[in-house]
């Protein structure tokens, strides 16, 4: 029944109904990297031929427009051309290398923008993720358990089978990690460290394949027509944990490191991590940035608050049906 309930949610004629009671709003996806077919997917990580096949359902039922269709909807609630449409932002966090080799094809394919949250600390030092180091030593080392009791959490098992089970054990990890604060808190550089300690040669070539994207990566895409980019924090640090001080710095040092690499000014950030609060979106306000991008779910319309812009996830396991029940639900509930 729950299966028969979301398919019939699912009904791209159920989006179309959406889209026309939107009023000129702009449903924003959120994807993170792509991977090359056949090769490890993960709870974030997209198969390339599936982004495609993506893309070219969506085209049917929307239109994908740029982070400009954001100001206009803001301003008077203007609807796309094509009246009774979906638009869509497609948005992508982090900075992966991926994104330009795997994802740019794609969006040339379809003609469509996109907007890129960079990290800005990785793409100029190619140092990978935080998370990435820990994904690996569970990933590419094929551990069944992580015992983390030392350092104030638990101890971890992890499904047998490379399948969403085991990719929400890993996940279970990294949120209990991400509790105890940034990367470059002691206990959380211990843990990496000790994840370090029992990796292997498999988990040092997986880091190779997490290469965040660099300068000449950035101007690249840029040069493509299709994408714009904007900030996900210097060093991916969750900005809330962050004093008023680190946190101006963190924002400015991000911001100049794109408006130096692209020649042009940086108005959009995606909050690391989706976490967010009144003081944070004073900084993100104080420090430039014209808009922000949140992790909850919804429809950006007139009137929506520029710096607290709504977006759907969209993640590695949801096939064509998961994919309009997320569009679906955040049109219902935005409409």
């Amino acid at each position: 029944m729950k299966a028969l309930v979301k398919g019939v949610c699912a009904s791209p004629l159920l989006t179309r109904l959406g889209a026309a009671r939107t009023r000129g709003g702009v449903l924003i996806l959120n994807y993170h990297d792509i991977a090359a077919d056949g090769d490890p997917t993960c709870w974030l990580r997209v198969p390339q031929a599936e982004f495609d096949r993506q893309l070219s359902l969506l085209e049917r039922v929307g239109e994908f427009v740029t982070p400009d269709a954001l100001a206009a909807a803001a301003q008077d609630g203007r609807h796309s051309a094509r009246e009774g449409r979906l638009r869509l932002l497609l948005t992508f966090d982090d900075g992966y290398v991926n994104n330009r080799y795997l994802a740019l094809p794609v969006l040339e394919k379809h003609g469509a923008p996109a907007l890129f949250f960079v990290s800005t600390f990785h793409a100029a030092t190619g140092e990978p993720f935080w998370f990435d180091r820990v994904v690996a030593c569970v990933q590419a080392d094929r551990r069944e358990t992580l015992d983390l009791r030392e350092f104030g959490l638990g101890w971890y098992g992890f499904a047998t089978a490379d399948d969403r089970h085991r990719w929400e054990d890993v996940e279970r990890v990294l949120v209990a990690i991400k509790t105890l604060g940034n990367a470059d808190d002691p206990r959380v550089d211990a843990i990496l460290r000790r994840c370090e300690e029992l990796s292997g040669p498999a988990a040092r070539k997986y880091l190779t394949g997490c290469r965040p994207l660099g300068r000449d990566d950035l101007r690249a895409m840029r040069a493509s027509g299709l994408c714009s980019f904007g900030s996900h924090g210097h060093r991916h640090e969750i900005l809330t944990y962050l004093d008023d001080v680190a946190l101006a710095a963190n924002l400015a040092a991000s911001r100049a490191y794109l408006e130096d690499a692209l020649g042009e000014p940086t108005r959009d950030i995606a909050y690391p991590n989706g976490n967010l609060d009144g003081r944070v979106v004073r900084a993100v306000q104080e420090a430039g940035f014209k808009r922000g991008y949140t992790t909850v779910r919804g429809v950006a319309r007139s009137g929506h608050d520029p710096l607290r812009l709504p977006r759907v996830l969209i993640g590695g396991y949801d096939d064509p049906t998961t994919l309009f029940w997320l569009v679906n639900r955040a049109l219902l509930a935005g409409s």
